[in-house]
């Protein structure tokens, strides 16, 4: 992204030095999309554990062995590697270690930015603290959590048409640059190697990352 920028707003190697916000900016604005995508598979996951473990309860499992018996349909749904059935092997060995099943929950949800793990965590502690009904809950939280989820569904459908144009607006200035560049030899000369032109291209790039920017905070909506 440095190098786009350093040619089409500089046309100097010495323009990756005022082009370094640009590719701070396209590093962070990766990573930010990299952990919210983790967080919805992660959440997604977390439900399907839920749900067996709520069908575990039913078949007369205790709490502890409800969750760590899920882990083969984990396994089989998502994969070894997958962040929720990581977590299970690791429950397994807490318990076996004596620590309390409250704090291994509690230190799964500290792992992930999901409120509804930690939710789950704290309803849960408070729940077994005062002697509540857990299927109950679990079959309550497992309701919340898939309305929560298909309401996210849709908002995300609804939006990625617009995400869609949006990275499609944000490559079109490159294309005009290059195309009339490319057809008009020397057009945008007198933009390069002098101060004036500096100063343009420079005002040129912070409105375009101020644009880019802006219209991700648009485009950006969380349940």
């Amino acid at each position: 992204m440095m190098c786009v920028f350093a040619y089409f707003f500089y046309r100097s190697p010495l323009g990756l030095i005022p082009a370094l916000p640009a590719g701070f900016f396209y590093a962070k604005s990766r990573y930010g999309e990299l952990l919210e995508k983790k967080d919805r598979e992660a959440a997604a996951q977390f439900m399907e554990l839920i749900r067996m473990v709520s069908a575990n309860l039913n078949a007369g499992y205790s709490i502890e062995n409800a969750f760590t018996a899920s882990y083969p349909d984990m396994v089989m749904l998502f994969g070894k590697n997958a962040p929720i059935t990581k977590e299970l092997p690791a429950m397994k060995r807490g318990l076996e270690n004596n620590v309390s099943f409250e704090e291994l929950l509690r230190n799964m949800a500290s792992h992930y930015r999901i409120e509804d793990i930690r939710e789950f965590a704290e309803i849960f502690s408070i729940a077994r603290k005062s002697g509540g009904k857990l299927n109950e809950i679990i079959s309550s939280s497992v309701e919340v959590l898939a309305e929560k989820m298909e309401a996210d569904a849709e908002i995300q459908v609804m939006l990625a048409s617009k995400k869609y144009e949006q990275k499609i607006m944000g490559v079109i200035p490159f294309v005009i640059l290059f195309y009339v560049d490319f057809s008009s030899r020397g057009y945008f000369d007198v933009l390069y190697g002098n101060l004036f032109g500096i100063a343009v291209m420079s005002g040129c790039m912070a409105v375009y990352m101020a644009s880019i920017w802006w219209s991700g905070k648009i485009s950006s909506v969380k349940v």
